[in-house]
């Protein structure tokens, strides 16, 4: 047997650890967006211009007015560990930077082809190659103060790396998502940000709620709420918006620790507990919150991308948090919102069965009190008299009041029992209807067979058109074919679109809703069960009465359905009374 040869351990050459290093740091082109504006953020940087180019596939610049990197540390930015923020392990407890572990440029420069321009303030301009053609030398040219740095051709060594990146309009969105972040969390630094030549977003500095309105839309400022609170361990600061503006899906929730982006469930719960009684238990409320907390009682240096933290106490932020949410809302009298699942209209008739007449007084004449009759005498009747064998028999009258509201029609065997029950026929049964559960079996039938196997949804048109503002066309675009099969159309208007019209089924109020639900959606994973399930939850109008023509359509697309029993929520439609059960309720 041949013996098995060893493997020896050696160190890995530079270029392959940093690749390595770039798979933690670098994980597609929103990542180096990240990495390099936090750089300039770092560096004092009061205006920040973001250049995309096929989604960063092609090239990502940003370009700045900070500080500079000087001539002889140029070449230093790029080796590993090599860092500005740092002197000693003591630093790790009072990080007050972005950035700090000197990763981010040697990973990215393993992996792309780089090319940096910088100017100090007292210094000339210079520019350095990092790819196969150039000798790495620095060189004197002319440029603006700050750093101007251009990332070319991202993973072009990692072929591996490069094909699992997705589509262009989801690669796209992800940018968006960190330039959206970093352009809330720092209000006074002017921002740009253009996708193949075309500028998409333009900030100038201001407050706070300007820029949230201008990021999120303007109608978004008239829902803001103020939060402010301010303790030894936390001080907090931001806005909530109102109960209203809640929804099923995560989309504009923005919190920060010290002006840095972090993702904590931890920390949204407690705004959720702080909202309960004002929200249903599945809806998410919106808040742009920061937190600033002392540096040496949070560790920010546990996740690569510096987007998750450990707080030393994390149950007491978590009880100051959720006091000032509620302590906020309550100075703003923010109560709880009154959902009924069904119209209250519907419950309330408004149909005249009869005319009110009032009652009438019958008076005898002939009446005279002062004429005595013996009461104690038997009045004694003769049953054999002529005049008494026909005994005259009074006639029973079975009116009631649900003549006027129930069309029986025995040719379609269907009618409407108020307020919400249609009445039919099953072979020798009877069949009672909950009509509201059936449109919403239906309905979501139709919602799932036009997102899922390409059918279409029927169109109303809206008398006043809607203008939506985004910050990111890619937003639509990622939903394009979805959106036109679910009725919506829509003209782009360069920074806005105009909706003319959505689903029939839905009003106005409501289409505009979910279409902001919809294009909040993560594209990577498409539930369409839990999309047209949130839709259903939109609908406040009910079941209207119908003709007896339509009530059979009705009747018809209900047993059409793949589940014409329960609803999408598993609630009962349909209740059969045969002649059993009938025979149940006479014993």
């Amino acid at each position: 047997m041949a013996n098995k040869l060893k493997n020896q351990i050696s160190i890995l050459p530079e270029n392959v650890a940093n690749q390595i290093a770039a798979g933690e740091v670098v994980q597609r082109p929103a990542s180096v967006v990240k990495e390099l504006m936090e750089n300039s953020l770092d560096s004092g940087a009061s205006e920040i211009n973001v250049l995309i180019k096929n989604s960063g596939k092609t090239s990502i610049q940003v370009i700045d007015n900070g500080h500079g990197i000087n001539r002889d540390e140029m070449k230093l930015a790029f080796v590993r560990h090599a860092t500005s923020k740092l002197k000693s392990a003591e630093d790790l407890f009072s990080i007050n930077t972005l950035g700090f572990r000197g990763e981010a440029l040697a990973s990215i420069s393993a992996i792309a082809h780089v090319h940096l321009i910088s100017k100090t303030l007292a210094g000339k301009c210079y520019e350095l190659f990092i790819d196969n053609t150039h000798e790495n030398t620095v060189r004197e040219t002319s440029g603006p103060k700050g750093v101007n740095m251009k990332i070319k051709n991202l993973f072009h060594n990692v072929p591996a790396r490069r094909q699992f990146l997705k589509s262009d309009l989801i690669e796209f969105k992800h940018i968006n998502d960190i330039f959206i972040q970093l352009s809330i969390a720092n209000p006074m630094v002017r921002f740009t940000l253009s996708h193949n030549n075309t500028e998409l977003a333009h900030f100038e500095p201001e407050n706070l709620r300007q820029r949230i309105s201008h990021v999120l839309g303007k109608k978004i400022n008239e829902n803001l709420i103020p939060i402010e609170e301010s303790t030894d361990s936390v001080s907090i600061s931001g806005y909530l918006l109102r109960p209203s503006s809640a929804k099923k899906v995560k989309g504009n929730q923005y919190l920060f620790l010290n002006k840095r982006p972090i993702k904590s469930n931890y920390i949204h719960k407690a705004i959720i507990e702080a909202f309960e009684g004002l929200i249903a238990p599945d809806m998410h409320p919106a808040y742009v919150i920061d937190l600033i907390v002392p540096n040496d009682r949070v560790d920010v240096n546990v996740h690569p991308a510096k987007t998750e933290v450990k707080f030393e106490d994390g149950h007491l932020v978590f009880k100051i948090l959720c006091s000032a949410v509620k302590r906020s809302l309550g100075i703003h009298q923010v109560g709880p919102v009154i959902d009924f699942e069904n119209n209250i209209q519907q419950h309330v008739s408004h149909k005249i069965s009869k005319i009110t007449t009032p009652p009438k007084i019958r008076v005898n004449p002939d009446f005279n009190p002062f004429e005595l009759k013996d009461k104690n005498k038997p009045e004694l009747i003769d049953f054999f008299s002529k005049k008494n064998k026909e005994v005259k028999q009074n006639s029973f009258s079975f009116d009631s009041d649900w003549d006027d509201d129930i069309n029986v029609n025995s040719e379609h065997s269907n009618f409407f029992l108020p307020p919400n029950y249609i009445v039919t026929k099953l072979k020798s049964s009877l069949v009672i209807i909950n009509a509201l559960r059936a449109k919403r079996r239906i309905l979501f039938d139709s919602l799932i067979n036009a997102l899922e196997n390409g059918g279409g949804i029927n169109s109303q048109s809206w008398v006043f058109p809607e203008k939506l503002e985004l910050i990111s066309k890619s937003n639509i675009e990622l939903w394009h074919d979805e959106l036109k099969k679910l009725g919506y159309h829509w003209e782009d208007n360069h920074d806005h679109y105009i909706f003319s019209a959505g689903p029939a089924f839905l009003s106005q109020s409501e289409g505009i809703k979910c279409l902001d639900e919809f294009i909040l959606q993560n594209p990577e994973e498409k539930d369409y069960k839990k999309l047209a399930l949130s839709w259903l939850s939109k609908i406040t109008n009910g079941y209207s009465e119908k003709s007896d023509s339509k009530l059979s359509d009705f009747v018809d697309l209900l047993f059409q359905s793949n589940n014409p029993w329960t609803d999408p929520y598993g609630k009962t439609i349909t209740h059969i009374l045969d002649s059993n059960a009938l025979a149940y309720q006479f014993k």
